[in-house]
């Protein structure tokens, strides 16, 4: 799934922007973050659908969930255990994602 210039982009740019300061330790944002990626989790194993996931962040979801559907699958259920780690492994699917050629 590739994304176009456009508002979708922008919520992109913005979800990293805010992962890369969850990633630093700056708590403000963790809420906000923890919240796409429990929903892409949950997404993932099967436990919402695109119609009762959060509208505003559904592309989103669905990229995340798309690049790698296995680690988020596995992924804790339990956000208060997001941190770092998991930040990061995050940010890093994304990034993998901005850099693949396109065909």
């Amino acid at each position: 799934m590739l994304y176009s210039h456009n508002q979708e982009n922008e919520k992109l740019k913005l979800f990293t922007i805010f992962l890369n300061q969850a990633a630093k330790g700056d708590n403000n944002y963790a809420s906000v973050v923890n919240n796409v990626i429990q929903e892409t989790h949950e997404f993932a194993i099967g436990q919402k659908t695109l119609y009762n996931i959060n509208r505003d962040s559904i592309n989103i979801i669905l990229l995340l969930s798309e690049l790698d559907k296995s680690y988020f699958e596995a992924l804790v259920e339990n956000p208060q255990n997001y941190g770092s780690q998991t930040y990061s492994k995050v940010l890093e699917i994304i990034s993998k994602q901005q850099h693949a050629p396109i065909i």
